[in-house]
């Protein structure tokens, strides 16, 4: 979004640009969603088990229930996470699709604006208002990365993790940052309120909600 929202600013302006690049991106958003959720979830994991990183995979899965929204806002700021992977991600936590549209709008706007004015006034690289521009763009980027992080530290620090997604074939542990079996004798997560890993060499336990 962000390499669009500045194409956006060059071919259309900031104002048409804004427009179009808003409405693409949240029909985008809908659409992958939706795709996650109700159509695809199969595909999805498998897709993200060889795209996701540990940390992309913490910031969607290991995240309380009632700050998925939060999370979504923040993610959808920073420049650096890939949209189609947050996109997918997210059609496969307990988020509500009105939560999920309404996050992702509010996430979208800032960076929309900042990277099309950008693009706008990319123009003239030597002009006052392309330096204002860039400025902001760093600065965009700078805060959403801390105010990540932040929050990242918070949950850490309460020690909840809300949403690990599972399947029949493995898991992924943020404490040991590999995908793990669950055939390796991991007790079923409806009976038991912690998840024993104990035929691997390195014993993780995730709480469970």
């Amino acid at each position: 979004v962000p390499i669009l929202a500045v194409a956006g600013g060059v071919a259309f302006g900031f104002v048409e640009g804004s427009l179009l690049t808003f409405i693409g991106a949240s029909l985008n958003c809908y659409i992958m969603f939706v795709i996650s959720r109700r159509f695809g979830r199969e595909w999805v994991k498998n897709y993200l088990k060889k795209k996701m990183t540990p940390k992309q995979h913490d910031r969607i899965f290991n995240v309380s229930d009632e700050k998925l929204m939060m999370s979504l806002v923040i993610l959808r700021l920073i420049p650096l996470v890939p949209y189609n992977m947050i996109n997918y991600g997210y059609g496969l936590t307990n988020i509500s699709l009105s939560k999920y549209m309404i996050a992702s709008v509010l996430g979208i706007i800032p960076g929309t604006v900042v990277f099309l004015n950008f693009g706008a006034t990319s123009t003239n690289i030597f002009s006052k208002e392309f330096l204002i521009a860039s400025l902001l763009v760093i600065l965009l980027t700078v805060g959403s990365i801390y105010l990540s992080k932040l929050v990242e530290k918070r949950e850490q620090k309460k020690g909840r993790i809300g949403n690990t997604w599972r399947d029949n074939s493995w898991e992924f542990s943020s404490n040991d940052k590999r995908h793990i079996p669950l055939d390796l004798g991991i007790i079923n997560p409806k009976k038991d309120k912690w998840n024993h890993i104990s035929k691997i060499s390195v014993q993780s336990c995730i709480p469970l909600k």
